[in-house]
């Protein structure tokens, strides 16, 4: 309808109007539209812009992801108070699957939230999962952790992870939905990784964005290519920053939040900042930051 009838060229009787949020609704505030393209610019396009979707895009730049690296720095050890959360991404061994693990926390970064990623663990096929539940189990208790979350494939280890002490808990949402969800992390610079981590990077370049029918998006790696590592980071960003599900359909005029993105920085302000940061909600608290370096190895 907007090819044929948009232009000079379209039917006189159809009216097509093509234009920005700012041009139609100049009551929008400027500051909520520039915090949804700093957020996640290709729906911010979409939904400000007047921009049509692609068909697919790629998920994260290489630029993006490199400048949240801690250049010099390698996976750090367990500090005292800190609070930390897992997440692993099971494999049965016997196909092309990594089994991996991700250690990470909250913290403040001077005014800024962000998760660090205290370590990464990677054990390539084959391999005995049982061998590996009980790495995994030694490393999370000495980390002082007595669960770990994963998604629903992990389910047929849940009784290895029990017998060693550690719950295992099925994620509540989709690797799509994670990765949506980190999305923002990533480009908002809140996500703090030591150096030294080139196949997560690699991993997270070359997943792609796509959008089906009814504009429902998926995060997927392209065939023959693994997001193992990728997939086990975005998890435990996602539990330091877990998805909030408040929505308002209105607050001072500023307009509808159908499907609100996750919140970077809890700032109040105006009350078009005040209805965004509710939309979105507001992640756990924040412990200091560790730092020093540990082993990646089990």
């Amino acid at each position: 309808m907007f090819k044929k009838h948009h232009g000079p060229d379209g039917d006189p009787r159809c009216i097509v109007a093509h234009g920005s949020t700012s041009d139609l609704n100049p009551s929008i505030r400027k500051s909520v539209i520039d915090r949804a393209y700093e957020e996640d610019p290709e729906s911010a396009a979409a939904e400000y812009g007047a921009e049509f979707r692609q068909p697919q895009t790629g998920y994260l730049t290489r630029e993006i992801i490199e400048r949240c690296v801690e250049k010099g720095t390698g996976p750090r050890k367990r500090w005292p108070g800190i609070q930390y959360r897992a997440w692993t991404d099971p494999a049965t061994g016997a196909g092309q699957d990594s089994w991996t693990l991700c250690i990470a926390h909250s913290a403040k970064d001077e005014s800024r939230d962000v998760t660090v990623i205290d370590t990464i663990y990677e054990s390539k096929p084959p391999f005995d999962p049982e061998t590996i539940v009980a790495g995994i189990c030694r490393e999370l208790q000495a980390w002082g952790l007595s669960e770990v979350m994963g998604d629903g494939y992990g389910k047929p280890f849940i009784n290895m992870f029990r017998k060693h002490g550690i719950t295992y808990k099925v994620a509540p949402v989709t690797t799509t939905d994670i990765y949506l969800h980190c999305l923002p992390q990533w480009t908002a610079g809140n996500v703090v990784l030591f150096d030294g981590t080139e196949t997560l990077i690699r991993q997270l370049v070359s997943l792609k964005r796509k959008v089906g029918q009814g504009g429902r998006e998926t995060v997927e790696h392209p065939k023959n290519k693994h997001d193992d590592v990728a997939n086990t980071v975005c998890g435990a960003i996602y539990r330091c920053t877990p998805i909030q599900r408040n929505a308002v359909s209105s607050y001072e005029g500023i307009g509808v939040f159908t499907a609100p993105r996750p919140s970077l920085v809890g700032q109040r302000g105006t009350p078009e900042d005040q209805a965004y940061n509710y939309a979105h909600g507001i992640g756990p608290g924040h412990p200091r930051r560790s730092g020093g370096n540990g082993s990646v190895m089990w």
